[in-house]
């Protein structure tokens, strides 16, 4: 009798705490749905999450696996869908939960200050529209010849990275400044402190 005292207090609190995890993970899912609903897979809610949390630079660069100074050479329109469990899947495929456009950037990288070297880089950011269907950017959309700092994360599934914070992991290069989501800081300084 005394055993199963000890057994129903555990299960009980082991209950509640299965019932507090679930619910904050649908409370999770719930806030970064109004954020950017085609957010599911877990590691893009943790992405995202942090692009809102983490602005101090060499924060930034710690949570970067690639970071680089370059030339967008190009840009280009994707709409991505994924499955329930954030898993990429064909447009067409019945399992689709969720489809959103992204913008694509090809960075030719000057230099790499983290990571493995590349003669081409391709970023996916958010925003963007393909037919009636646009998703706005919390940053300002580049164009080709505009040189860039970005701190990256991945590759992912479909071989891009992303912004590893969000807005507070790009720099616009405009005549020998760095300007970021937080103000502007000469290029050279920023190199410095990348280095």
């Amino acid at each position: 009798m005394k055993m199963c005292k000890k057994i129903i207090p555990f299960t009980a609190i082991a209950t509640v705490v299965i019932i507090v995890a679930a619910a904050t993970t649908m409370y999770m899912l719930g806030t970064t749905a109004q954020v950017e609903q085609s957010q599911v897979q877990e590691g893009v809610i943790l992405q995202k999450m942090r692009s809102y949390v983490v602005t101090d630079l060499d924060d930034v660069k710690a949570l970067a696996n690639l970071v680089i100074y370059g030339t967008i050479v190009n840009k280009y329109t994707i709409l991505e869908s994924r499955d329930e469990f954030g898993g990429l899947v064909d447009l067409q495929s019945p399992k689709t939960v969720v489809s959103n456009p992204y913008l694509v950037y090809e960075i030719q990288p000057s230099e790499t200050f983290k990571g493995e070297r590349a003669s081409m880089v391709s970023v996916k950011v958010d925003g963007g529209t393909v037919g009636n269907l646009t998703v706005k950017s919390d940053h300002e959309e580049l164009g080709a010849g505009q040189e860039v700092v970005f701190l990256l994360d991945g590759p992912f599934d479909n071989g891009l990275y992303q912004l590893v914070a969000g807005p507070h992991s790009s720099f616009k290069i405009q005549n020998g400044n760095a300007i970021g989501e937080n103000g502007e800081i000469l290029l050279m300084e920023l190199q410095n402190r990348l280095r």
